[in-house]
């Protein structure tokens, strides 16, 4: 899923972001801290999400 974040379609790349939420491998977080400056708005938002800190709804 790495593989996918360098994508050249952005949606492959979001999708890739998305499913990488949570994992905690050091090549997982350069992925995604390396698609916060993606060119593509939804994929940075995305990324940033991604590497957002859990949150807990009770």
């Amino acid at each position: 899923m790495v593989a996918c974040t360098g994508d050249a379609d952005g949606l492959v790349r979001y999708w890739a972001a998305l499913t990488l939420q949570g994992m905690q491998a050091p090549e997982v977080r350069a992925a995604l801290e390396r698609l916060t400056t993606d060119g593509e708005a939804i994929v940075r938002d995305a990324a940033r999400q991604a590497l957002a800190p859990p949150t807990t709804w009770f």
